[in-house]
């Protein structure tokens, strides 16, 4: 839908993906509307429009225009023998300065060492990149100075033939049930998060090489303990490891920021419970950048949480579930980080004793046919394949399946979750017990 004023609608089937699909037309160019996402995507647009809202982006659309960008070495792809390739790139300023570059592998964002130099107009970059098993699909972006148009990406493929060790699973389970405010307390975050990662450490090494599971409950789960934890993972993990960051407990959206409230967070006389958050809240932003920088490609995040009863909703933006939606997606794809979330950080806490687990961690372990009771007891994945693992898209899939219609049966009302991911569906976990 278009605006006289030049704004653009764009409405996205479920699931997303619409913004790699439909280009915007610019001068002459057409260009991929996935290259403004950072400040120009903004879920609800069209219902604000209609509230009779003008929302305006903080930077005028595509003033600026962004670099090229190009691999110097090596020339090309193909099979490979080492692990290590180092790649040589430059970003050309057009007139926009130049922000990055940086890279993706495999669909993830990743942190890898190299130097930077800039002669005139060229920022020169070199990636040391360690190789998986397999496919290495190398994408090398940058973008405009005030980071508003992204460049479109070099590209570069390698097959490692040499095989590696077996990967190993990192966990780390974060579940906060006891606040030191009692409206704040939760029946299932802290259990939920237990449960889930001696799921995985049970059936994980018919899969893996080693799981590591880290679990933070009540507690423990301050600040320092979360960042303490993801140090440790960044020390132990390799580039062929899976990643899986599961919290449970209180969370809630201050503007577009997203923020899970640790076991420490208390109400402080003379400030506003939006400042307090700021203060001692977890941001999604801090937490997509923890997750990428440790060396997984394979990422996975789950948020199981909510503001029960309105105890910690701060502004008119924490009821919106839109907004919500930007957050999510706006962390999975900074990081490349497969991520589900309750849909909205608002709600009233979505635990039923029934189930005995929030609603969406039941889901999930229903999927994975891990759960003893409720409707979805005899329910589960039934992976196409000999091993019966389970991938992380359906995995997923099956949760957004369920999660609407056990709302409804336990609360009168359908809420869907949101579900974002980046790169290739990759295996978790074995469906049944060995």
């Amino acid at each position: 839908m278009a605006r006289r004023d030049a704004r653009r609608s764009l409405r996205r089937p479920r699931g997303g993906a619409a913004e790699h699909q439909v280009p915007c037309r610019r001068r002459l160019d057409l260009v991929p509307l996935e290259r403004f996402f950072q400040d120009f995507y903004r879920p609800g647009l069209l219902a604000e429009i209609f509230g009779g809202e003008r929302p305006a982006p903080e930077v005028e659309f595509a003033k600026q225009q962004p670099p090229t960008v190009r691999i110097v070495a090596p020339t090309q792809g193909g099979p490979v023998e080492g692990r290590q390739v180092v790649l040589q790139v430059e970003a050309t300023d057009q007139g926009g300065g130049v922000k990055g570059p940086w890279l993706l592998h495999n669909g993830a964002r990743v942190l890898a060492p190299g130097q930077a130099e800039r002669a005139g107009k060229v920022v020169k970059r070199s990636f040391a990149v360690t190789l998986v098993p397999g496919e290495n699909k190398l994408e090398v972006y940058a973008a405009c100075e005030d980071g508003s148009w992204e460049s479109e990406p070099a590209r570069i493929a390698f097959r490692l033939e040499k095989p590696l060790e077996k990967s190993d699973l990192h966990i780390l389970a974060v579940g906060v049930s006891k606040y030191g405010s009692d409206p704040l307390s939760l029946k299932f975050a802290a259990p939920d998060a237990r449960e889930l990662a001696d799921l995985f450490r049970r059936r994980g090494p018919t899969l893996y090489n080693r799981v590591n599971a880290v679990t933070l409950l009540d507690e423990q789960a301050t600040l320092a303990g979360i960042r303490k934890a993801f140090e440790k993972l960044k020390a132990e993990a390799k580039p062929q490891d899976t990643l899986l960051v599961f919290f449970a407990g209180h969370g809630t959206m201050v503007g577009q920021r997203y923020f899970f409230i640790p076991a420490e967070f208390r109400q402080t006389a003379g400030k506003t419970l939006a400042d307090d958050v700021k203060a001692q809240g977890f941001a999604g932003d801090e937490l997509a950048d923890l997750m990428g920088a440790t060396p997984c490609l394979k990422r996975i995040l789950v948020l199981d949480t909510c503001a029960s009863g309105g105890a910690v909703v701060v502004a008119t933006t924490a009821r919106n579930p839109f907004a919500f939606r930007g957050a999510v997606e706006r962390l999975s794809r900074a990081q490349g980080v497969f991520t589900i979330a309750a849909a909205a950080a608002t709600e009233e806490a979505q635990e039923v004793k029934e189930l005995g687990h929030g609603i969406l961690t039941y889901t999930l372990l229903a999927g994975l046919k891990a759960v003893k009771s409720g409707p979805l007891e005899s329910e589960g994945l039934k992976p196409n394949n000999p091993e019966q693992v389970a991938e992380v898209l359906e995995w997923f899939g099956f949760a957004s399946g369920q999660v609407p219609r056990l709302m409804k049966k336990y609360f009168g009302k359908e809420q869907d979750v949101q579900s974002s991911g980046q790169g290739a569906s990759f295996p978790v976990l074995p469906v049944r017990e060995r």
